[in-house]
């Protein structure tokens, strides 16, 4: 394992261990009440992208990289997978998923390894929130490599990040990288883009301030200072499921209107002409 690798499996060792839950999973400065709608959130244009690209889950062969917390894994399956493998680099997400979906096949290790190009061959590949958290270029291009040894022609690649206009290192955990990026490289791999819709609007950090107007951008000031302080006073819940219900109304409305947003973005690819 890389050293990168190496770092990123103690923290989320840690972070996931404290807590084996969305609230952690997810941005942990936020609470559970208001992750639970960003999951919320994710599922619907999950569900909206599977619409416009005509992919029926039933039967198919599933890869979900970076399972996490299960998520997605339970999203597969109650889709009708008809086996889900998940690979995330923490013990403790593939002791407790292998417990929570005695159905799902479950490996631990870091995706830019080897043993992930190995696992064979899929029609869904999914990795969520996940390529940002590869800060290092070397286990990126690694990572893309074992997606596309893993993908037999038409499978279709299903991954979320920023896609920001510029790369944006933000954090040792984090790397933003842009649209023309992921494009870049997904393409050295010979996975073309066929699909790309915005997963929020104004319920998530617009980390990319250029893709942001002004009043997305106020809104979210006022949405983290709000749940900021009602975890002091211990009013989390309450504000988390309104302030969450709220944007995840909104949101609805303007993803029905806008084709792009400031912020997580849904990308689906498939491998392209040799």
């Amino acid at each position: 394992m890389n050293p990168e690798g190496k770092n990123a499996r103690h923290y989320w060792e840690e972070r996931l261990s404290s807590d084996f839950s969305l609230a952690k999973a997810g941005d942990r400065r936020l609470g559970l009440a208001y992750n639970w709608w960003l999951y919320r959130a994710r599922r619907r244009a999950l569900d909206r992208s599977l619409k416009a690209l005509a992919l029926d889950v039933r039967g198919k062969r599933v890869l979900d990289l970076g399972s996490g917390t299960g998520f997605y894994v339970d999203y597969w399956l109650g889709k009708g997978a008809g086996a889900v493998t998940g690979v995330d680099i923490t013990e403790v997400s593939v002791r407790n998923l292998q417990q929570r979906f005695p159905k799902a096949q479950f490996v631990r290790a870091d995706i830019a390894s080897e043993a992930v190009g190995a696992l064979g061959s899929f029609e869904i590949i999914s990795a969520f929130d996940v390529f940002f958290h590869i800060v290092d270029e070397g286990a990126f291009r690694r990572s893309w490599s074992n997606v596309a040894r893993c993908a037999e022609k038409g499978t279709f690649v299903l991954i979320t990040d920023s896609m920001t206009s510029e790369d944006m290192p933000l954090s040792p955990q984090e790397y933003h990288r842009s649209y023309t990026h992921y494009r870049a490289v997904a393409e050295s791999v010979g996975l073309q883009v066929i699909h790309l819709a915005p997963v929020f609007y104004t319920m998530l950090n617009p980390v990319d301030v250029k893709e942001a107007n002004p009043l997305v951008r106020s809104l979210w000031w006022f949405t983290f200072r709000a749940l900021r302080a009602s975890r002091r006073l211990h009013l989390n819940s309450f504000f988390g499921h309104l302030l969450g219900m709220t944007l995840y109304v909104l949101d609805g409305l303007l993803l029905r209107l806008f084709r792009s947003g400031p912020t997580t973005k849904l990308v689906a690819l498939q491998r392209g002409p040799p």
